[in-house]
């Protein structure tokens, strides 16, 4: 149902939340800089001698360096996640900087190598989102008995 909460989010997903966008902004980043070292260089470097473009590395000379990491708020990736709304995003296009299936392997392999005080912050967030679950749960299910029993049914809304 459309009203339903929506389903607590696992240690994982937080962890692929914030890793995304870390990701992206240093793709961001390392664009920048080689658009500026571009605009200094010849731009005949860039391309075959055929003159097609050379297939690049989406991943080549991205700085995911961990030693000034802090660690993403569940109010902050609960605002990543439902965009401020209990409802999806709609569609949207995609970014186009890297694929999901590349996206997806390399989080779940920084996933497995995570230090584990880490996976406990991203533990602590999936804790937190499940217990807004359970709450949410409980009031749903309290006004789904109310209904169902006849009494005050919102304006608007019609019993079926």
């Amino acid at each position: 149902p459309a009203d339903a909460p929506r389903r607590p989010l696992s240690a994982y997903n937080f962890f692929f939340i914030d890793e995304r966008e870390r990701l992206l902004k240093a793709m961001k980043k390392r664009d920048e800089k080689k658009a500026a070292d571009r605009d200094a260089a010849d731009k005949d470097d860039d391309e075959k001698k055929d003159g097609e473009k050379q297939e690049e590395d989406p991943l080549k000379d991205v700085d995911l360096d961990d030693s000034d990491f802090v660690s993403s708020t569940y109010d902050e990736l609960m605002t990543l996640r439902l965009n401020n709304k209990e409802k999806p995003r709609p569609h949207r296009k995609t970014h186009g900087k890297i694929g999901f299936q590349t996206l997806a392997k390399l989080i779940a392999t920084r996933w497995k190598a995570l230090a584990e005080g880490r996976r406990e912050h991203y533990k602590s967030l999936a804790a937190i989102d499940m217990d807004r679950y359970k709450e949410r749960t409980q009031e749903y299910q309290k006004k789904k008995l109310k209904n169902a029993s006849g009494e005050a049914i919102p304006t608007g809304q019609m019993s079926v």
